[in-house]
Order: structure tokens, then C-alpha cells, then sequence
């Protein structure tokens, strides 16, 4: 009698594993997904910091630019 109660919880605990690790699995999956999906942007977001000091000296050029042009008028 104890012995197939004791079958009956074994039974019931790798069913509850298995669950849980079903659940573990799929959470890792999703968050693996989820950093995937940034991937792609990782070399637009490079060339965005590179081009930011270039645009930063362009607009400061421009300035001094159309300063240069109204003094010179």
C-alpha cells in the first residue's frame, strides 16, 4: 500500500517538474528572443555615436560660417 503511494507522489513530483521546467524553458526562450530582436540595431546604433561628433563640428561650422558671411556684409 505505501508503496504504490509513494509511485503515486513520484509520479505527481516529475509531472510538477516537468511543468516547471516546461515554464523555465519557455521564460529563457522568450528572453532570448527578446534580445535578439536588438541585433539588428546594434550597427545602426554605432554609426548613430559615430556620426554624433560629426554633426556636432558640422553645425558648429555652420555657424561660424553665417556668422563669417553677416560680418563680412
Amino acid at each position: 500500500m505505501t508503496g504504490m503511494l509513494f509511485v503515486r507522489l513520484m509520479e505527481s513530483g516529475s509531472t510538477w517538474n516537468n511543468k516547471f521546467e516546461c515554464k523555465e524553458k519557455t521564460h529563457m526562450v522568450k528572453t532570448i528572443k527578446r534580445y535578439i530582436a536588438y541585433i539588428p540595431l546594434i550597427p545602426i546604433m554605432i554609426i548613430e555615436w559615430a556620426m554624433w561628433p560629426v554633426a556636432k563640428i558640422h553645425s558648429g561650422l555652420n555657424c561660424i560660417s553665417q556668422w563669417l558671411r553677416r560680418v563680412g556684409q
